[in-house]
């Protein structure tokens, strides 16, 4: 071109390009850290649940649950051993229920304090099932340790309750195809 003067290229120009791929490689570097601390969070959260629903399957949780689904409603009725839960220490052999609250008052805490997360136990898991039948027990250990006997269970179950309230169909992903299931004949 006729007249056309030469670019100059000034040092504060060279900078400024810099500065501008060095933001970029910086904000490129924190975007991949969230995306990788994100990956973290679920690998250790599925860790967590795993090791939850394996607590689940230890012979003394399944003898606890077994004693509070055959034994406990028949034996909640004597007052002999409704009595004992005031006594100190309780016998764990006796009240196998207290095997089955404490199980759910380490969840409770586990969930409540971020170390496993309430949508993924929820998604798999009842305890509101439970609460009814054992509400009275925590009654009673409230009344003899205080308020916050359990409190770790009861929160839990509020949870629950509330992932219920949220799902009353369930929490199947919308628009999967269901399959037909076959009407149960006695």
């Amino acid at each position: 071109m006729v007249g056309a003067q030469p670019m100059r290229v000034t040092l504060e120009d060279i900078n400024t390009v810099v500065g501008i791929g060095t933001f970029l490689v910086i904000a490129a570097s924190a975007i991949a850290a969230v995306i990788q601390l994100r990956h973290l969070r679920a690998g250790n959260d599925l860790q967590g649940l795993l090791k939850v629903l394996e607590m689940a399957y230890e012979p003394a949780i399944q003898e606890a649950f077994d004693f509070l689904t055959h034994d406990f409603p028949r034996k909640f009725q004597d007052p002999g051993f409704r009595r004992e839960l005031l006594e100190h220490p309780i016998d764990h052999h006796l009240h196998k229920e207290l095997i089955a609250m404490e199980y759910y008052e380490r969840l409770g805490s586990y969930v409540k304090n971020n170390m496993i997360s309430a949508k993924y136990y929820l998604d798999c898991s009842s305890p509101q099932l439970y609460w009814e039948l054992l509400a009275p027990v925590v009654g009673a250990l409230r009344g003899k340790n205080g308020a916050a006997a359990y409190e770790n269970f009861e929160y839990l179950v509020m949870l629950g309750q509330e992932w219920d309230e949220a799902h009353p169909d369930g929490n199947y992903p919308r628009g999967a195809r269901r399959l037909r299931v076959p009407p149960f004949e006695p």
